[in-house]
């Protein structure tokens, strides 16, 4: 997965600011099955700042105690208890490309059902509406009729891609799609 993120300090002074992308558990705990078809973790991470890899440091995230100014409770984090960080600086006015390599394993169920997708609801707490997102999933050899689910509706639908695009906006939901790959 590759996730590019421009980010503009549209103050009038130096800002220093510590960003995070999520994670699950590196290691499964509870042994429930619904969490082992809902795997959050990822691998092999890396950030990019300006095209320049920078230091990322795995930190245990906090969980709140009640309704965040934003919207969500509690529970919208609780799926990510690990947070990649690092540090960015930034000048007055100063726009920075920030760039997310990771990778991810969908996750199967004894059905066959195979669930992927892409958290949003992260950025909700960004200062202000996001301007543009695209999101693209590439999915080879899966047939229309083997989709079970496809959240929120997909912008464009193509034989192995779905496409997303969104516009100034605030994300409320998560990206969630559920295929079935022993009907052929």
């Amino acid at each position: 997965v590759e996730a590019e993120f421009v980010f503009i300090n549209d103050s009038q002074e130096e800002k220093k600011v510590l960003m995070g992308f999520p994670s699950g558990e590196l290691e499964q705990k509870s042994g429930d099955a619904m969490e082992s078809f809902f795997d959050y973790k990822l691998y092999d991470f890396k950030t990019l700042v300006e095209g320049t890899e920078v230091d990322v440091k795995l930190e245990k995230g906090i969980e709140p105690k009640e309704k965040l100014e934003h919207g969500f409770y509690d529970s919208d984090l609780s799926n990510f208890p690990l947070w990649y960080t690092w540090e960015v600086s930034f000048e007055p006015g100063e726009k920075k490309v920030v760039k997310n390599i990771y990778e991810t394993k969908n996750t199967t169920n004894a059905m066959g059902m195979i669930q992927t997708g892409y958290v949003l609801t992260t950025g909700a707490p960004w200062k202000g509406k996001i301007e543009n997102a695209k999101i693209t999933f590439f999915i080879e050899d899966v047939k229309p009729y083997q989709f079970d689910r496809i959240e929120p509706i997909c912008t464009t639908f193509e034989e192995g891609k779905i496409t997303w695009e969104f516009e100034d906006f605030e994300p409320d939901s998560n990206i969630s799609v559920i295929y079935n790959v022993r009907e052929k």
